[in-house]
Protein backbone atom coordinates (compact mmCIF):
# COMPACT_ATOMS: atom_id res chain seq x y z
CA UNK A 1 0.00 0.00 0.00
CA UNK A 2 1.53 3.28 -1.06
CA UNK A 3 -0.70 5.67 0.54
CA UNK A 4 0.94 7.40 3.61
CA UNK A 5 -1.97 8.79 5.91
CA UNK A 6 0.10 11.87 7.22
CA UNK A 7 -2.29 15.18 8.31
CA UNK A 8 -2.29 16.11 4.59
CA UNK A 9 -3.59 13.11 3.22
CA UNK A 10 -5.69 13.08 6.39
CA UNK A 11 -6.89 16.35 5.50
CA UNK A 12 -8.13 15.61 1.52
CA UNK A 13 -9.68 12.70 2.35
CA UNK A 14 -11.77 14.54 4.92
CA UNK A 15 -12.57 17.15 2.15
CA UNK A 16 -13.05 14.48 0.02
CA UNK A 17 -15.65 12.78 2.07
CA UNK A 18 -17.74 15.73 3.07
CA UNK A 19 -17.84 16.63 -0.96
CA UNK A 20 -19.17 13.18 -1.86
CA UNK A 21 -21.92 13.34 0.91
CA UNK A 22 -23.24 16.21 -0.54
CA UNK A 23 -23.19 14.94 -3.87
CA UNK A 24 -24.58 11.40 -2.68
CA UNK A 25 -27.34 13.48 -0.68
CA UNK A 26 -27.91 15.80 -4.51
CA UNK A 27 -27.00 13.15 -7.09
CA UNK A 28 -28.01 9.91 -5.45
CA UNK A 29 -24.45 8.20 -5.94
CA UNK A 30 -22.82 6.27 -2.70
CA UNK A 31 -19.91 8.71 -3.80
CA UNK A 32 -17.52 5.89 -4.62
CA UNK A 33 -17.03 6.65 -8.26
CA UNK A 34 -15.17 9.74 -7.31
CA UNK A 35 -13.13 7.89 -4.27
CA UNK A 36 -11.68 5.06 -5.93
CA UNK A 37 -10.09 6.72 -8.85
CA UNK A 38 -8.94 9.50 -6.53
CA UNK A 39 -7.78 6.75 -4.05
CA UNK A 40 -5.74 4.76 -6.82
CA UNK A 41 -4.31 8.32 -8.44
CA UNK A 42 -3.29 9.46 -4.26
CA UNK A 43 -1.09 6.16 -4.48
CA UNK A 44 -3.63 2.94 -3.58
CA UNK A 45 -3.36 0.19 -5.34
CA UNK A 46 -6.61 -0.45 -7.86
CA UNK A 47 -7.76 -3.21 -5.85
CA UNK A 48 -7.42 -1.53 -2.02
CA UNK A 49 -9.14 1.65 -3.83
CA UNK A 50 -12.09 -0.42 -5.33
CA UNK A 51 -12.37 -2.64 -1.77
CA UNK A 52 -12.21 0.51 0.09
CA UNK A 53 -14.36 2.75 -2.07
CA UNK A 54 -17.31 0.24 -1.80
CA UNK A 55 -16.53 -0.07 1.60
CA UNK A 56 -17.12 3.54 2.27
CA UNK A 57 -20.37 3.54 0.28
CA UNK A 58 -22.45 1.26 2.69
CA UNK A 59 -22.17 4.61 4.78
CA UNK A 60 -23.12 7.38 2.79
CA UNK A 61 -25.79 5.36 0.94
CA UNK A 62 -27.33 4.21 4.21
CA UNK A 63 -27.29 7.90 5.59
CA UNK A 64 -28.53 9.76 2.36
CA UNK A 65 -31.14 7.02 1.72
CA UNK A 66 -32.98 7.48 5.09
CA UNK A 67 -33.07 10.94 4.38
CA UNK A 68 -34.63 10.58 0.98
CA UNK A 69 -36.99 8.09 2.50
CA UNK A 70 -38.73 10.40 4.61
CA UNK A 71 -38.72 12.87 1.62
CA UNK A 72 -40.98 10.28 0.02
CA UNK A 73 -38.16 9.47 -2.59
CA UNK A 74 -37.58 5.95 -2.66
CA UNK A 75 -39.61 3.28 -4.57
CA UNK A 76 -39.14 0.17 -1.90
CA UNK A 77 -40.46 -2.23 -4.41
CA UNK A 78 -38.06 -1.47 -7.20
CA UNK A 79 -35.26 -0.44 -5.12
CA UNK A 80 -35.23 -3.82 -3.20
CA UNK A 81 -35.97 -5.74 -6.81
CA UNK A 82 -33.02 -3.93 -8.26
CA UNK A 83 -30.73 -4.53 -5.24
CA UNK A 84 -31.55 -7.86 -4.95
CA UNK A 85 -30.50 -8.82 -8.63
CA UNK A 86 -27.01 -6.44 -8.36
CA UNK A 87 -25.35 -9.06 -5.92
CA UNK A 88 -25.24 -11.58 -8.53
CA UNK A 89 -23.69 -9.37 -10.30
CA UNK A 90 -20.91 -8.21 -7.72
CA UNK A 91 -20.06 -11.64 -7.15
CA UNK A 92 -19.41 -12.08 -10.74
CA UNK A 93 -16.92 -9.71 -11.04
CA UNK A 94 -15.03 -9.67 -7.78
CA UNK A 95 -12.85 -12.49 -8.79
CA UNK A 96 -12.49 -10.80 -12.14
CA UNK A 97 -10.51 -7.92 -10.26
CA UNK A 98 -8.62 -10.17 -7.97
CA UNK A 99 -7.18 -11.85 -11.29
CA UNK A 100 -6.69 -8.63 -13.23
CA UNK A 101 -4.92 -7.20 -9.89
CA UNK A 102 -2.55 -10.05 -9.94
CA UNK A 103 -1.32 -9.60 -13.51
CA UNK A 104 -1.03 -6.11 -12.21
CA UNK A 105 -3.33 -4.76 -15.00
CA UNK A 106 -6.45 -4.13 -12.88
CA UNK A 107 -5.57 -0.38 -12.71
CA UNK A 108 -5.24 0.39 -16.44
CA UNK A 109 -8.63 -1.64 -17.53
CA UNK A 110 -10.92 -0.52 -14.39
CA UNK A 111 -9.56 3.34 -15.51
CA UNK A 112 -11.01 2.13 -19.14
CA UNK A 113 -14.19 1.26 -17.93
CA UNK A 114 -14.58 4.23 -16.20
CA UNK A 115 -13.71 7.08 -18.54
CA UNK A 116 -16.23 5.24 -21.24
CA UNK A 117 -19.34 4.85 -18.73
CA UNK A 118 -18.76 8.23 -17.28
CA UNK A 119 -18.46 9.64 -20.91
CA UNK A 120 -21.29 7.73 -22.10
CA UNK A 121 -23.69 8.34 -19.09
CA UNK A 122 -23.64 11.67 -19.32
CA UNK A 123 -23.63 12.00 -23.07
CA UNK A 124 -27.07 10.60 -23.44
CA UNK A 125 -29.24 12.32 -21.17
CA UNK A 126 -27.69 15.57 -22.75
CA UNK A 127 -28.54 14.32 -26.37
CA UNK A 128 -31.98 12.72 -25.16
CA UNK A 129 -33.19 16.31 -23.76
CA UNK A 130 -32.39 17.69 -27.24
CA UNK A 131 -33.92 15.64 -29.00
CA UNK A 132 -36.72 15.85 -26.81
CA UNK A 133 -36.77 19.54 -27.00
CA UNK A 134 -36.70 19.18 -30.56
CA UNK A 135 -40.10 16.93 -30.85
CA UNK A 136 -42.10 18.39 -28.02
CA UNK A 137 -42.97 14.78 -26.74
CA UNK A 138 -42.95 14.19 -23.01
CA UNK A 139 -39.94 12.74 -21.20
CA UNK A 140 -41.95 10.22 -19.48
CA UNK A 141 -42.78 6.47 -21.23
CA UNK A 142 -43.93 3.36 -20.56
CA UNK A 143 -41.80 0.61 -20.58
CA UNK A 144 -43.41 -2.57 -21.92
CA UNK A 145 -40.71 -5.42 -22.56
CA UNK A 146 -42.09 -8.52 -21.08
CA UNK A 147 -44.10 -9.95 -18.88
CA UNK A 148 -44.80 -9.97 -15.87
CA UNK A 149 -45.00 -6.47 -14.90
CA UNK A 150 -45.27 -4.18 -12.18
CA UNK A 151 -47.09 -0.78 -11.86
CA UNK A 152 -45.09 1.87 -9.90
CA UNK A 153 -47.52 5.14 -9.60
CA UNK A 154 -47.14 7.09 -12.71
CA UNK A 155 -45.53 3.77 -15.47
CA UNK A 156 -45.19 0.43 -15.66
CA UNK A 157 -42.53 -1.56 -15.77
CA UNK A 158 -41.10 -5.23 -16.89
CA UNK A 159 -39.73 -7.48 -14.39
CA UNK A 160 -36.91 -8.27 -16.17
CA UNK A 161 -36.46 -4.84 -16.90
CA UNK A 162 -35.12 -4.72 -13.30
CA UNK A 163 -33.60 -7.85 -12.88
CA UNK A 164 -31.46 -6.85 -16.45
CA UNK A 165 -30.25 -3.86 -14.92
CA UNK A 166 -29.28 -5.14 -10.98
CA UNK A 167 -27.16 -7.71 -12.99
CA UNK A 168 -25.38 -5.21 -15.03
CA UNK A 169 -24.77 -2.78 -12.55
CA UNK A 170 -24.03 -5.07 -9.67
CA UNK A 171 -21.16 -6.67 -11.99
CA UNK A 172 -19.68 -3.22 -12.70
CA UNK A 173 -20.15 -2.48 -8.68
CA UNK A 174 -18.06 -5.12 -7.99
CA UNK A 175 -15.59 -4.61 -10.57
CA UNK A 176 -15.46 -1.01 -10.43
CA UNK A 177 -15.54 -0.55 -6.38
CA UNK A 178 -18.56 2.02 -6.99
CA UNK A 179 -21.88 1.73 -5.31
CA UNK A 180 -23.26 2.10 -8.88
CA UNK A 181 -25.55 5.43 -8.91
CA UNK A 182 -23.87 7.09 -11.35
CA UNK A 183 -25.20 3.95 -13.58
CA UNK A 184 -28.56 4.18 -11.71
CA UNK A 185 -29.93 7.25 -12.01
CA UNK A 186 -29.62 7.68 -15.45
CA UNK A 187 -30.79 4.33 -16.31
CA UNK A 188 -33.55 4.76 -14.08
CA UNK A 189 -34.84 7.89 -15.65
CA UNK A 190 -33.62 6.72 -19.62
CA UNK A 191 -35.20 3.26 -19.34
CA UNK A 192 -37.73 3.17 -16.73
CA UNK A 193 -38.67 6.64 -17.31
CA UNK A 194 -38.32 7.50 -13.28
CA UNK A 195 -38.99 11.14 -12.16
CA UNK A 196 -35.32 12.32 -11.51
CA UNK A 197 -35.79 12.86 -7.83
CA UNK A 198 -37.31 9.20 -7.25
CA UNK A 199 -34.59 7.79 -8.79
CA UNK A 200 -31.96 9.80 -6.93
CA UNK A 201 -33.49 8.30 -3.69
CA UNK A 202 -34.34 4.80 -4.83
CA UNK A 203 -30.66 4.61 -6.47
CA UNK A 204 -28.96 5.15 -3.33
CA UNK A 205 -31.43 1.87 -1.64
CA UNK A 206 -30.10 -0.02 -4.65
CA UNK A 207 -26.70 0.94 -3.68
CA UNK A 208 -27.19 0.45 0.21
CA UNK A 209 -28.06 -3.31 -0.78
CA UNK A 210 -25.38 -4.49 -3.27
CA UNK A 211 -22.43 -2.19 -1.17
CA UNK A 212 -22.91 -4.11 1.80
CA UNK A 213 -22.42 -7.92 -0.08
CA UNK A 214 -19.36 -6.09 -1.82
CA UNK A 215 -17.83 -5.32 1.10
CA UNK A 216 -18.15 -8.53 2.64
CA UNK A 217 -16.53 -9.82 -0.47
CA UNK A 218 -13.73 -7.70 -0.05
CA UNK A 219 -12.68 -8.13 3.55
CA UNK A 220 -12.95 -12.26 3.16
CA UNK A 221 -10.19 -10.83 0.73
CA UNK A 222 -8.60 -8.60 3.14
CA UNK A 223 -7.97 -5.57 0.53
CA UNK A 224 -10.14 -3.05 2.49
CA UNK A 225 -8.49 0.30 3.90
CA UNK A 226 -10.20 0.65 6.86
CA UNK A 227 -8.39 3.74 8.57
CA UNK A 228 -9.28 5.68 5.14
CA UNK A 229 -12.86 4.68 5.07
CA UNK A 230 -13.27 5.96 8.51
CA UNK A 231 -11.78 9.37 7.73
CA UNK A 232 -14.13 9.52 4.67
CA UNK A 233 -17.03 8.46 6.57
CA UNK A 234 -16.55 11.58 9.18
CA UNK A 235 -16.45 13.51 6.36
CA UNK A 236 -19.47 12.09 4.41
CA UNK A 237 -21.74 12.85 7.45
CA UNK A 238 -21.41 16.18 7.77
CA UNK A 239 -22.16 16.96 4.26
CA UNK A 240 -25.23 14.69 2.89
CA UNK A 241 -27.56 16.89 4.81
CA UNK A 242 -26.60 19.76 2.48
CA UNK A 243 -27.04 17.47 -0.73
CA UNK A 244 -30.61 16.29 0.10
CA UNK A 245 -31.78 19.55 1.07
CA UNK A 246 -30.86 21.28 -2.07
CA UNK A 247 -32.64 18.44 -3.89
CA UNK A 248 -35.62 19.82 -3.33
CA UNK A 249 -34.59 23.32 -5.14
CA UNK A 250 -33.98 21.67 -8.56
CA UNK A 251 -36.34 20.89 -10.82
CA UNK A 252 -36.22 16.68 -12.75
CA UNK A 253 -34.95 18.61 -16.05
CA UNK A 254 -32.18 20.70 -14.39
CA UNK A 255 -30.66 17.92 -12.21
CA UNK A 256 -29.82 16.04 -15.45
CA UNK A 257 -28.43 18.57 -17.07
CA UNK A 258 -26.19 18.84 -14.34
CA UNK A 259 -25.81 15.43 -13.61
CA UNK A 260 -24.47 14.82 -17.11
CA UNK A 261 -22.22 17.62 -17.20
CA UNK A 262 -20.49 16.49 -14.10
CA UNK A 263 -20.10 13.05 -15.15
CA UNK A 264 -18.40 14.16 -18.35
CA UNK A 265 -16.12 16.59 -16.81
CA UNK A 266 -15.65 13.99 -13.79
CA UNK A 267 -14.03 11.22 -17.22
CA UNK A 268 -11.63 13.77 -18.19
CA UNK A 269 -9.96 13.54 -14.34
CA UNK A 270 -9.83 10.07 -15.44
CA UNK A 271 -8.45 10.29 -18.52
CA UNK A 272 -5.46 12.40 -17.25
CA UNK A 273 -4.89 9.65 -14.57
CA UNK A 274 -4.77 6.89 -17.95
CA UNK A 275 -1.93 8.68 -19.67
CA UNK A 276 0.31 9.04 -16.30
CA UNK A 277 -0.60 12.96 -15.73
CA UNK A 278 -0.96 12.00 -12.12
CA UNK A 279 -0.18 15.20 -10.40
CA UNK A 280 -2.68 17.26 -12.91
CA UNK A 281 -5.51 14.42 -12.68
CA UNK A 282 -4.89 14.87 -8.87
CA UNK A 283 -5.41 18.76 -8.88
CA UNK A 284 -8.31 18.49 -11.33
CA UNK A 285 -10.14 15.55 -9.68
CA UNK A 286 -10.10 17.27 -6.34
CA UNK A 287 -11.01 20.84 -7.71
CA UNK A 288 -13.91 19.74 -9.60
CA UNK A 289 -15.48 17.75 -6.86
CA UNK A 290 -14.93 21.36 -4.50
CA UNK A 291 -16.33 23.19 -7.31
CA UNK A 292 -19.54 21.32 -7.54
CA UNK A 293 -19.96 20.56 -4.55
CA UNK A 294 -19.95 24.57 -3.40
CA UNK A 295 -22.34 25.27 -6.39
CA UNK A 296 -24.90 22.71 -4.85
CA UNK A 297 -24.72 24.50 -1.21
CA UNK A 298 -24.21 27.97 -2.30
CA UNK A 299 -26.91 28.01 -5.04
CA UNK A 300 -29.68 25.22 -4.53
CA UNK A 301 -28.73 25.10 -0.91
CA UNK A 302 -28.12 28.52 1.08
CA UNK A 303 -29.73 30.70 -1.80
CA UNK A 304 -32.96 29.10 -2.39
CA UNK A 305 -33.70 28.12 0.86
CA UNK A 306 -33.22 31.12 2.68
CA UNK A 307 -35.58 32.33 0.03
CA UNK A 308 -38.15 29.90 0.00
CA UNK A 309 -37.77 31.02 3.91
CA UNK A 310 -38.02 34.39 4.03
CA UNK A 311 -41.31 33.97 1.51
CA UNK A 312 -42.78 31.97 3.68
CA UNK A 313 -41.91 34.03 6.50
CA UNK A 314 -43.09 37.29 4.58
CA UNK A 315 -47.03 35.04 3.97
CA UNK A 316 -47.06 34.40 7.39
CA UNK A 317 -46.72 37.96 8.34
Amino acid sequence: MNLEMNLFNGLILLALGFCCGVLSGFFGVGGAFIITPFLNILGLPMINAVATGISFTVFSSLVGGIKHYFQRNILPKVGLIVGASTLLGVRLSQPLVVYLDQLSVAGFYIRLVYIFLLFLLGSIPLLKQQNQRKKAVPSQEQVKGFPPYLKMYDFTVSLWSLLLIGLFVGFLQGFMGVGGGFILVPLFILILGMDSHKAVGTSLLVILISSVFGTYLYLLSGVVVFFVVVVLCVGTAFGIKFGVSALNNISPANLQRFYSTFLLLASLGIVLRQLEMTIISLVYTFSLVLIVTLIIIIKYYYCLTLTSGKVESHQSK
